[in-house]
């Protein structure tokens, strides 16, 4: 069968999966063909993707090709179109003068797809996509408590909502929305996934299970089993003092500083508050401060923070203002746009005394 290079390049980047597999069939991905559709489908067992190319042809396929070098093969052949053709154990990939055998693996041995009923909502690409992207960064990257290794995400009062946590910073976000009631922990692989999808997405989310698919893309993955903290608790209702600063200069004045902070003890950088609002560091290589302009109550206030929390979560997000909650040198910083509820991120502090 011809096929498009870019398009099945294109669509071998979307079914592409992150890390490594000690079972074989799980290192190819499956080619088959159906309803004059090519389909390609990876799976690692915790998520399945399926991508639909639409074919002129008839000719059929169904096996399994290793997904690495047909994947460079695809990518480095100099040619508009390339030829597909299965012989026994092997598929023959040729374009030009070029020509690839790839030996292929039985399509019995590939897992199946998941099969998923519930009752069907739909989201905005682009509105699913910020809900992940203000979060996955607070995901926990240590298994020991897999409930905090990816997003909450639940309904309540007519909002979705995604939290994260991995127990020293928190990510919310959430945007108004009729779907049905629901409450799952999604791992951030497939949620990283998911984020690329783009158009209107149909969901569907069973106890065990939670699918999501656009018009040529479908991603499955497993829920992660346990149940996610009462976040709510930790969020201060109250604040000594609040300002507004620019993110993107308070991200610059972070970076800076960070250079001379003592990573390997923690060290952080200070953020204090008084007549100037100033971020500084200090380790055995020197001392850093900047100075950051701010707008709202001047009432003495200092807090530590590791300079990577502060960094990913403004980075997280896509606002110039942002709003600065400060209650006490060991409570949560709190940072959350201004005039809106549709994130927060929330920053445990360094104690000042260690």
């Amino acid at each position: 069968m011809i096929l498009n290079r870019r398009e099945l390049l294109n669509a071998l980047e979307d079914v592409k999966q992150a890390g490594k597999t000690a079972i074989p069939i799980l290192e190819g991905v499956a080619v088959t063909t159906e309803d004059n559709n090519l389909i390609l489908e990876t799976s690692n067992l915790e998520m399945h993707i399926r991508r639909r190319i639409p074919l002129e042809s008839t000719e059929s396929i169904k096996t399994v090709i290793p997904f690495k070098p047909f994947a460079e093969i695809v990518k480095k052949i100099p040619a508009d179109t390339i030829d597909i053709k299965p012989e026994e154990s092997m598929v023959v990939i040729s374009a030009g003068t070029s020509k690839h055998r790839i030996n292929t693996m039985d399509i019995n041995e590939f897992p199946l797809f998941p099969e998923i009923e519930s009752e069907p909502f739909s989201i905005d690409a682009d509105v699913l996509s910020g809900l992940i992207k203000r979060t996955t960064h607070a995901c926990s990257k240590n298994d020991v408590r897999p409930f905090l290794t990816g997003v909450f995400l639940h309904t309540t009062d007519n909002r979705m909502i995604a939290v994260a946590t991995d127990s020293f910073r928190l990510a919310a976000s959430s945007v108004e929305m009729a779907c049905p009631q629901i409450g799952v922990m999604l791992p951030t692989a497939s949620l990283n996934k998911i984020a690329q999808l783009n158009g209107t997405i149909e969901c569907q989310i069973t106890e065990n299970q939670a699918l999501f698919r656009n018009e040529n893309t479908t991603v499955t993955t497993r829920l992660i089993e346990g149940q996610f903290p009462n976040y709510e608790r930790i969020i201060p209702t109250e604040h000594k003092t609040s300002i507004f600063i620019s993110r993107n200069e308070f991200i610059g004045a972070v970076e800076r500083a960070s250079i001379l902070s003592d990573d390997k003890q923690d060290g952080g950088v200070v953020l204090e508050l008084d007549k100037e609002f100033t971020v500084t560091s200090e380790s055995t290589t020197g001392k850093a401060k900047e100075v950051v302009a701010f707008s709202g109550d001047a009432l003495p206030f200092t807090i530590r923070c590791k300079h990577r929390f502060l960094l990913e979560a403004l980075k997280a997000v896509d606002d110039e203002g942002v709003v600065f909650h400060f209650s006490d040198s060991l409570a949560p910083m709190v940072v959350e746009p201004d005039g809106s509820n549709e994130w927060l991120q929330l920053i445990m502090p360094i104690n000042m005394n260690q």
